[in-house]
């Protein structure tokens, strides 16, 4: 995290100590662009695609599904960003995530983080709702440690 706001500039949005920090752009736009968590090594968890509305959303995800990939979860919409979102797995086993409609920090807001310890933002940290809860696997990385 040091890395990304220090060197990268990038601003702290919402964050669990020692769990998960959500963070953006300084010159303003979506909550985050990047989200970072402690994890036993390096990887990536999922990349996310931006799209026009709820039903692209479930329209995108559905051809995927149709098309053999794994459900990995969804729908539903997130806490932090408030953004909803499905997310399928890609052949490596991570995740691919369509997302619509994720809160919008301008530049020179004054936002304070949200969270705090993670009971307290554990309710809303995989989703404020969803069609199922998150299937344990959701927060795994299958990348192979270096």
């Amino acid at each position: 995290m040091d890395f990304y706001t220090s060197v990268l500039g990038l601003l702290v949005s919402d964050r669990v100590p020692d769990i998960i920090a959500f963070m953006r752009s300084p010159f303003g736009g979506d909550h985050h662009i990047l989200g970072v968590a402690k994890s036993s090594h390096t990887g990536l968890h999922h990349v996310s695609f931006e799209v026009g509305d709820l039903d692209e959303i479930e329209i995108g995800a559905q051809a995927l599904l149709a098309a053999g990939y794994k459900d990995g979860f969804g729908l539903g919409r997130h806490g932090p960003g408030s953004n909803y979102f499905h997310y399928i797995r890609d052949p490596w086993n991570s995740l691919v995530e369509y997302f619509w409609d994720i809160d919008v920090i301008p530049e020179g807001a004054e936002w304070t983080p949200s969270g705090g310890e993670p009971d307290e933002f554990a309710a809303v940290l995989t989703a404020l709702w969803s069609h199922a809860p998150a299937p344990e696997e959701f927060i795994l990385n299958y990348e192979e440690p270096d």
